[in-house]
């Protein structure tokens, strides 16, 4: 019995015997020798619309709010769930899951960035050194609490650092 992995070329199903990458993007170099416009050009035509759809959602979130004053996020749920259905198109779907990995996380370190140094340092020495020290008992929490459930190591600490620094 044969399956499309067999006759495909071996680039194309990366990851398809892994059962525990289910859903793991294959992400295969370009031929040797494609010019970099062409690989920029193809990206775009596969992102572009998933992307235009979670931009129409954004914009149209963000009037909505203007106009009748909830917040944006709330319309933008809402709307998300109203279009739903979009994502399960293959041409959508790499452009839904750029925007909501990629640009999400670009988003999320930009507003990060807004808290500048001279902010952070205007507080007082007590406050940072009670901060770092809650980020660094948390992720010791996190690692200690993996070791007890005999979990890895590696699991604690990045738990433990999801919840010292976001909140997660």
């Amino acid at each position: 019995m044969t399956s499309p992995e067999d006759d495909a070329p071996k680039h194309e199903f990366a990851f398809a015997s892994f059962d525990s990458l289910e859903g793991v993007p294959v992400l295969s170099p370009a031929p040797a020798g494609t010019p970099g416009y062409l690989r920029l050009y193809r990206a775009a035509q596969r992102i572009l619309p998933g992307g235009l759809i979670a931009v129409v959602v954004a914009l149209a979130a963000s009037w909505l709010s203007d106009h009748y004053g909830a917040p944006v996020m709330l319309f933008a749920l809402l709307l998300g769930m109203a279009v739903n259905f979009v994502g399960q198109d293959p041409r959508c779907r790499p452009g839904i899951d750029f925007m909501g990995r990629t640009v999400l996380r670009l988003g999320v370190a930009l507003l990060g960035a807004r808290i500048t140094i001279d902010q952070v340092s205007s507080l007082g020495g007590e406050v940072l050194v009670i901060a770092a020290g809650g980020v660094i008992v948390t992720i010791l929490a996190g690692w200690g609490l993996a070791r007890a459930f005999r979990l890895k190591p590696d699991f604690g600490i990045l738990t433990g650092g999801a919840v010292a620094i976001c909140g997660a």
